[in-house]
């Protein structure tokens, strides 16, 4: 009896180690993927004719977060798996650079859509947003949730303080990863991506809605400025969507175990499917911006 069950274990042991394999050489593909379309899209925004519009600049902010957001997935999968976890300082340290070009495209995509919301609900007020706003908003959507998240990672209970205190090349720095076990610690990570996608869905069912009652002037129904207006706004709400299939499974991932007791083969199953629907949305992205900006497709 005994035998049968070390053997059943080993047979489980085997599988889930097989899946985890199988699922980071997947997701370092895809990730590799994802690195490769939006780093050419970048290429191309340098044959962009100048000046680049406020709405360009912050797509292109968007591809740049998307690209780091995959070399961040492909080094964490490298540390992680790969390598077997040579260090647990650098894998804390580049979940503070993942969160960081995560919450740099949830910042850049919030900003966007002000634009947006301004642009088309109060267009006497277009002017007071500049490229020079923009390019502080751009540089704020980095630093800020950089610092934050180092302080957080550095603060909270076994994080980067813990035994062996920042020790990135040391297969023992940063003992035991206890700061994955703390639901302050995974609420005050969360919580700001909760909130923003809320935000983002109040904005754009203002724009809706705003847009319903032009569409019944009958003065309006031929304005170019009009359907200029759809068409960015149809663009913007296929990168919300996009967005909200990424982020959202992801977020409640992390979430979920502070309020339900899940298998944790079930739980590595989850954290799979919610880490590829993130990486397709970086994929999904790229073929937004290629096919719904004219500039773009031009400078391809």
């Amino acid at each position: 009896m005994n035998n049968t069950r070390s053997k059943m274990s080993a047979m489980l042991c085997e599988n889930v180690d097989m899946l985890v394999t199988m699922s980071a050489i997947t997701m370092t593909v895809l990730s590799g993927i994802a690195l490769v379309v939006n780093s050419y899209l970048l290429y191309c925004s340098r044959y962009l004719r100048r000046p680049i519009g406020i709405n360009l600049r912050l797509c292109v902010s968007l591809t740049a977060s998307d690209a780091l957001c995959a070399i961040c997935y492909i080094l964490t999968y490298l540390v992680n798996i790969f390598f077997n976890h040579f260090s647990n300082c650098a894998s804390l340290l580049l979940e503070v650079f993942k969160l960081t070009t995560f919450t740099a495209s949830v910042f850049t995509l919030l900003f966007l859509a002000l634009t947006h919301y301004v642009g088309i609900v109060h267009p006497l007020y277009r002017n007071a947003i500049t490229n020079r706003s923009v390019k502080c908003a751009i540089t704020f959507s980095y630093a800020v949730p950089f610092a934050l998240y180092l302080g957080i990672f550095s603060l909270f209970p076994g994080g980067l303080f813990a035994p062996e205190a920042f020790s990135f090349l040391d297969g023992e720095g940063c003992k035991g990863n206890q700061i994955y076990r703390n639901s302050a610690f995974r609420f005050s990570l969360v919580a700001p991506f909760i909130f923003f996608v809320c935000l983002l869905s109040a904005l754009y069912m203002h724009i809706l809605f705003h847009m319903h009652q032009l569409s019944r002037d009958p003065l309006l129904k031929n304005s170019k400025s009009k359907r200029n207006n759809r068409k960015l706004l149809t663009t913007i709400m296929l990168l919300a969507g996009s967005a909200c299939i990424g982020w959202l499974p992801t977020s409640v991932n992390f979430v979920l175990p502070i309020f339900v007791q899940i298998d944790p083969n079930a739980r590595l199953v989850l954290g799979i499917i919610a880490q590829t629907l993130h990486v397709s949305k970086l994929i999904a992205d790229a073929f937004v911006y290629a096919s719904r900006l004219v500039e773009i497709r031009y400078s391809m």
